[in-house]
């Protein structure tokens, strides 16, 4: 039975074919449909939105008024959206989910919403419980996903070939993945992800992994108990602002590369927290500032913060505290840049530089407590040391040169 409120709306209540009813609404323009407040609407497969034959490039509006839907069918999404084609084109605007509850059972899993092929998309005010993947959206633009949040989801939210998407005030706890885009650096698919006010607890594995991704925009994070806080990997011209990393199992951020992929070129950094080592890897032309790492721990086998191969990078005011891992601060690979206002505190050296043929200056180093040297140099290159001052003597000798 089709229940119409208005010329615009269709009423869903629990015991109504829900797929019926969206099938009434593509064929007959309807806006939206409306849940009754507080329904619990149970799915024995995926509810299917397929635009693929509707001419009105307007998506619908689902309002869920605080119900809940909950997913019985194995290994399915509750919610399916098909835009027309099967790559990038003519993509459909406009769908809406707003205020409802998902969750599953430990035996279905499945997923929350699957988007295909949509240009913005507005995910809002919904909580996800017990999915694989509790968003999945693929070639698609303009995502808004915001006030969202879930638990023991494998991956709160994944995307594949999205731009311009927009991630608001989301927290996800208990998982494998907070946030996962994916994509190749395709300048025209993969860019412009802007991510604000991310909180992401107890992952085992990635708060945030951003994979081929240009001009990504993070701000305001919190990532704690994760194996990862931030996976940066072949990534160009990001921002990560104020966040807070820690403590986590592995790293507070980790770059890489992945076989055949680009360098994590021109990226800023700025007022990070971290609590767990930092290893940042062939993040050439890039600017870190104001990051402070607070007791990183002995099992670490290389620096509390990592600089591997970063040409071209300026570091300044880095504040390294009650380190017990070999060196405070590690230089390895081709480096070059400038190190300005660096403090390095703990057990190991405060700051080795294992310069290869690249080439550093230093100006404003402090290092103390009971460190083993206070800067070790290893290499080739011409390090020029413009001001030091330590807050107790050091165990071992002040500066250490060697194989230069």
């Amino acid at each position: 039975m089709i229940n119409q409120l208005d010329s615009q709306f269709l009423q869903v209540n629990s015991t109504d074919d829900l797929q019926e009813i969206i099938n009434y609404a593509l064929s007959h323009g309807i806006r939206g449909i409306s849940f009754s407040p507080n329904a619990t609407i149970k799915l024995n497969s995926s509810i299917i939105i397929d635009y693929t034959n509707i001419t009105d490039t307007n998506g619908l509006l689902f309002e869920g008024n605080g119900s809940s839907i909950y997913c019985q069918a194995n290994s399915q999404f509750c919610f399916v959206v098909k835009g027309k084609g099967t790559q990038y084109p003519q993509l459909v605007k406009n769908t809406t989910f707003r205020n409802f509850n998902f969750y599953t059972d430990s035996s279905a899993r499945g997923g929350g919403i699957s988007i295909i092929n949509s240009s913005q998309t507005l995910i809002e005010r919904c909580y996800f419980n017990g999915f694989w993947n509790a968003v999945d959206v693929r070639y698609s633009a303009e995502l808004q996903i915001r006030n969202c949040g879930g638990e023991g989801n494998d991956v709160g939210v994944y995307t594949l070939h999205c731009r311009d998407s927009k991630f608001t005030d989301l927290h996800y706890w208990g998982g494998s993945h907070g946030l996962f885009l994916d994509g190749t650096l395709d300048v025209a698919w993969d860019g412009g992800a802007c991510l604000n006010g991310i909180t992401a607890n107890i992952m085992s594995k990635y708060g945030i992994y951003l994979k081929g991704q240009y001009t990504p925009q993070l701000n305001n994070l919190v990532l704690e108990t994760c194996d990862t806080g931030i996976q940066i990997e072949s990534s160009q011209y990001g921002n990560i602002n104020n966040a807070f990393l820690g403590p986590n199992t592995s790293y507070s951020i980790y770059s890489t590369n992945y076989s055949g992929g680009a360098n994590n070129d021109f990226w800023i950094l700025n007022n990070i927290n971290g609590q767990t080592q930092m290893r940042l890897s062939k993040m050439n032309f890039s600017s870190f500032s104001d990051i402070t790492l607070l007791s990183v721990s002995k099992s670490v086998t290389g620096g509390a913060l990592t600089f591997d191969s970063c040409e071209d990078c300026n570091t300044t005011n880095i504040s390294i505290k009650s380190f017990t891992t070999p060196h405070g601060i590690l230089n390895t690979g081709s480096t070059y840049g400038l190190f300005n206002n660096i403090s390095s505190f703990g057990t190991g050296n405060g700051m080795f530089v294992d310069i290869g043929n690249g080439s550093v200056v230093i100006d404003n180093l402090m290092v103390g407590q009971s460190n083993t040297n206070g800067l070790g140099v290893n290499g080739y290159g011409s390090p020029s040391l413009v001001k030091y001052t330590y807050y107790k003597p050091v165990s071992g000798v002040l500066t250490r040169f060697t194989n230069n």
